[in-house]
């Protein structure tokens, strides 16, 4: 009977003990890959929104109006402003014409006539490729870095046959940090290299030399070159067995997180070695209780076998109660705890599970924020540029056109008093010799002196209101070029919208047919007001421009007796709101916005 049970339970509770530690050992392994998985692809994803925000940014750059007809000294300042924007991972800028030769740097206005036909980012971009990405080790840093260069087409839209080359040099050293602070346990690591297998980022700053390190024979590495990702187990050329996860980006590059397969497999072996020593030391303790008490263990040992089943098909929550305190209810406490530290153990697992993937989850969004924040600023940056320059030209034409109409307007005045000193010398002159020459007659009679006498300072006078709306107009371009004040200044309101409807005036009338549009002024003695006066002039200017669109659309649909009886209109109010406010209202009798538009006015880059 003693050896029936043993023959009989010994091997159901070491088979169980076992099934049991293998199967946590491997649920353990694939928790363990799931997670390099994971981090695998974040890190991925960290790379290629790098690389989609570089490739944007010359493909901008390659696409601004113009570009191909500007000379290099017009182009130098272009390439500077981006590359004093982007200037901690920009170490060049720069523009080549259809030769491959260099014709403008951001960095430097001397340029060494070095023939760069031969070089893979200026041939990728000549054959009309979007975007060409060439890896290299900068001479000036030492540090692994990328020249991304896109093609400038003529503005003729010819798509065939571009006129030069943009390229853009940048260093990996946000990649190279990245990547370096990349720790899986103890042992694992992260590293990057391009399209060919080269080393472009890697904890160990060792590996870096004057040339890019060819990784394409490392098995991981040769891995991706044939088309193939994921999981890869291999031994190096140390003897040391590893466990890597491959991912390849869209650009051709490629992502390896390594971690020792020893480290790897710790807990599972954790498992088994625990499951060979209670193997064990049931084995003693079901023998010896076996030989000594057959008839009165045999409940209790079925019991516990049970337990042990129940446990293997995952209830982790099942226990053995025994009041038995012999051998045999020591096994089963030890059996208790490690169902117990089983339970809490993969409980922990599933807590981490879940707080690795929330946290996933949430730097994702996170670097989707950033990266929208890095479009709209982008997006204002180049807005910012624009509206620079409008009000620099803008300043520089109404410096212009005010120098000669001041001279003008000032000689007009003593044209005028020369003007009546010689009249009157006439009307003497007549007065005293009513009897001129015949010769001096006729040409009184071929210039119609009388009419002349009469008309000549009429023409002065208009020429001098004529003078006085130049100068008015001057000095509202003037005003209005405040676009390129970056400052806060104390301001009058009154003067940015006069000048905004001065530029606006011809809008006002809409077509030859129609009334014009009216314009009603409704001003309130108000202070001056510390403000961006350019951003607020320009958002006057976008005010009153929306308004005349929808006027105009409103005169074309009615008719002209509709027109006359409700005019359009634009009424302008202003008032003070207590010491610290300022009220500007303005109004038109269009058609109005939407009730399903108005909610989403203030979303950025939103337009109907």
């Amino acid at each position: 009977m003693t050896l029936f049970i043993l023959l009989g339970v010994v091997p159901i509770v070491l088979g169980a003990l076992q099934l049991q530690a293998f199967d946590a050992g491997r649920l353990i392994n694939q928790e363990s890959e799931q997670i390099l998985d994971l981090q695998a692809q974040r890190l991925a994803d960290r790379v290629t929104q790098w690389d989609r925000m570089n490739t944007l940014l010359v493909q901008n750059l390659s696409r601004e109006p113009g570009l191909s007809q500007l000379t290099p000294q017009q182009l130098r300042p272009r390439l500077q402003s981006t590359h004093h924007t982007y200037q901690e991972q920009v170490w060049s800028i720069g523009a080549a014409n259809q030769e491959g030769r260099l014709i403008a740097l951001s960095e430097q206005e001397t340029i060494k006539p070095i023939d760069f036909s031969d070089r893979k980012w200026f041939q990728g971009a000549m054959k009309g490729q979007p975007i060409t990405r060439e890896t290299l080790i900068t001479r000036r840093t030492g540090e692994p870095a990328v020249i991304f260069s896109a093609p400038v087409y003529a503005e003729t839209g010819d798509r065939f046959h571009p006129q030069g080359v943009i390229r853009m040099g940048m260093v990996l050293t946000e990649l190279s940090n990245v990547i370096g602070v990349t720790q899986i346990g103890k042992t694992g690591f992260a590293f990057l290299v391009d399209e060919q297998g080269q080393l472009l980022a890697h904890p160990n700053r060792k590996l870096r030399q004057n040339n890019l390190q060819d990784f394409s024979s490392y098995p991981p590495v040769q891995q991706l070159l044939k088309g193939k990702e994921g999981l890869l187990k291999f031994e190096d050329s140390d003897r040391i067995h590893w466990l890597s996860i491959s991912v390849k980006l869209a650009n051709g590059w490629g992502v390896v997180l390594m971690q020792q397969t020893s480290e790897v497999s710790a807990p599972q072996n954790y498992y088994h070695r625990s499951a060979i020593t209670l193997s064990i030391l049931t084995l003693i303790v079901v023998g010896s209780i076996t030989w000594h008490f057959s008839r009165w263990v045999t409940q209790p040992l079925t019991d516990l076998t049970e337990a042990v089943w129940n446990l293997s098909k995952g209830q982790w929550t099942q226990r053995v109660y025994l009041s038995q305190e012999d051998e045999l209810g020591t096994l089963a406490k030890a059996f208790n705890r490690m169902a117990a530290q089983l339970q809490l153990t993969f409980k922990a697992l599933e807590g981490a599970k879940k707080d690795l993937a929330f946290k996933v989850v949430e730097r994702t969004e996170q670097l989707n924020t950033t990266l929208e924040e890095l479009k709209h600023t982008q997006a204002q940056m180049v807005q910012s540029e624009k509206m620079s320059s409008l009000g620099q030209m803008v300043a520089g034409v109404a410096h212009e056109i005010n120098n000669p109409v001041s001279f003008i307007h000032g000689n007009l005045t003593h044209a005028q008093t020369y003007t009546k000193d010689l009249l009157s010398l006439v009307q003497l002159y007549q007065e005293h010799y009513p009897q001129p020459p015949e010769a001096i007659q006729q040409e009184i009679e071929a210039i119609e002196l009388d009419f002349l006498s009469e008309d000549f300072p009429k023409t002065l006078q208009s020429m001098q209101v004529g003078t006085v709306r130049i100068r008015e107009i001057v000095k509202s371009l003037r005003n209005f070029s405040r676009l390129d004040e970056s400052e806060v200044k104390a301001v009058d309101v009154h003067e940015g919208i006069d000048s905004t409807l001065m530029i606006l005036q011809n809008r006002l009338k809409c077509c030859q047919s129609c009334a014009a549009i009216e314009v009603t002024k409704n001003y309130q003695e108000l202070p001056l007001i510390n403000c961006y006066p350019g951003q607020l002039n320009q958002v006057f200017m976008n005010l009153l421009s929306n308004a005349i669109d929808v006027l105009d659309e409103r005169q074309q649909q009615l008719d002209r007796k509709t027109l006359k009886d409700h005019p359009s209109r634009i009424a302008i109010k202003t008032e003070a709101l207590g010491d610290a406010w300022v009220a500007i209202r303005i109004h038109d009798n269009g058609s109005g916005i939407p009730q399903s538009v108005q909610p989403r006015l203030f979303d950025p880059f939103f337009t109907t």
